[in-house]
């Protein structure tokens, strides 16, 4: 990417989703319809990340997946935390929107993110795609990729709407 991100497009059903011991053997469901009263945005394509100016995106049937670097483990303080939000924060949740995180990636530039927790941080939880359990479905967004272009002060000011549906596994 133009931006200094390595971005890799992977087939769907080999994203580290799919190492979570619940989704093992599964396969990316079709995403869920959009509540009533949602506009669909497919036909409309916006570019948020540099990578994606050109018309460029990843092939039909795979992801872009933010590559992790030799130097974004190194930031960790513990090695088992990468990509761990600190344990002091009680609660679980999923949460999405972008923030400038430079322990986790390096610099100040905003970037899309995704988390999630379902035992208030004790054991689970993890940023974008650095564990398994959250399924990637959109060709065009990078997650923890930098969002281009970029609001400045006293500058032009952007925004982006981001829409994150939340699926229920049901195994048989």
């Amino acid at each position: 990417s133009p931006d200094g991100d390595v971005l890799d497009c992977v087939q769907s059903h080999l994203q580290p989703a799919f190492d979570h011991p619940k989704l093992k053997g599964h396969k990316p469901l079709d995403p869920p319809e959009r509540p009533k009263g949602s506009n669909s945005t497919d036909d409309l394509v916006i570019s948020i990340q540099k990578w994606t100016e050109t018309g460029e995106s990843c092939p039909e049937g795979t992801v872009p997946i933010r590559r992790t670097t030799e130097d974004d483990v190194s930031r960790a303080n513990k090695i088992g935390r990468f990509g761990q939000k600190p344990r002091f924060v009680r609660r679980d949740s999923t949460g999405n929107g972008h923030e400038a995180n430079p322990a986790l990636y390096g610099d100040q530039y905003p970037r899309f993110f995704t988390y999630w927790t379902t035992d208030a941080y004790q054991t689970t939880g993890c940023y974008n795609l650095l564990c398994s359990g959250f399924v990637q479905t959109n060709r065009r967004i990078a997650i923890g990729a930098a969002i281009s272009p970029r609001s400045s002060y006293n500058g032009r000011q952007f925004d982006i709407t981001i829409t994150v549906f939340k699926a229920s596994l049901i195994v048989f």
